[in-house]
């Protein structure tokens, strides 16, 4: 058996970091890191959209995107690049992806990590209920977030799902391990902005060093992506 066969049969805690990252940027990075430590995650996989369902299209090319998300995983030791999306001739939905990394992970538990936007949405993806079945989900939400103005949807959804006991180890009633089904509120340092302000400001030549990391500037000068055409 192979080193990566080895790997493949260990009980990891992977997360899944899924987007279009058109550009990754410190609002998905900054998030991530915090909850590797705080779940204890072995890595994450960063994984670029080829055609996510819910977005018409990306301003720079896959070939961009995926070339900025390496340049990121590169210098980041617990952050995996995963391009199975960007492979796909058709639309990516997150069910197919979280069974095809259960498949190959098959003792590890899998930790989709999502912003509170995403959360207020969650009941309208396609197979909701069973991406459950695959996966917990950490939402990344600002320090005293009012949960009491969310949608009667997503109060549902954690009333049922969400994670409240203060134990480190994630059990059922009779003290099984559970590898799937549970809702974390991951309080986080918010990094207010997102792609969109940020391609914004490149297009008018404002400064995103706040945001961006260096080598992703240098790629996107050097490319003039996000320009006016």
């Amino acid at each position: 058996m192979n080193t990566s066969e080895n790997i493949r049969d260990k009980a990891l805690k992977i997360g899944i970091l899924g987007g279009t990252f058109d550009p990754i940027h410190k609002g998905h990075i900054e998030p991530a890191k915090q909850a590797i430590k705080k779940f204890s995650l072995d890595k994450v996989l960063v994984i670029p959209a080829h055609k996510p369902p819910h977005k018409n299209s990306t301003n720079a090319s896959t070939e961009h995107r995926v070339n900025m998300a390496k340049l990121f995983c590169k210098k980041e030791p617990f952050f995996e690049l995963d391009i199975r999306e960007i492979k796909r001739s058709t639309l990516s939905y997150t069910i197919d992806t979280l069974k095809e990394i259960k498949a190959e992970y098959p003792t590890s538990e899998l930790y989709f990590i999502m912003g509170m936007d995403s959360l207020l949405s969650f009941t309208t993806w396609y197979l909701w209920q069973e991406i459950l079945q695959q996966c917990h989900l950490i939402v990344n939400t600002r320090p005293g977030y009012d949960l009491s103005s969310i949608n009667n949807e997503s109060k549902k959804l954690l009333a049922t799902h969400q994670y409240l006991s203060s134990s480190a180890e994630i059990t059922t009633d009779n003290n099984a391990v559970k590898k799937s089904g549970y809702i974390f509120l991951h309080n986080c340092d918010d990094v207010n902005i997102s792609s969109t302000e940020i391609r914004k400001k490149l297009v008018n030549n404002l400064e995103c060093s706040q945001w961006l990391p260096s080598d992703i500037i240098e790629y996107i000068n050097a490319n003039q992506l996000y320009r006016n055409k």
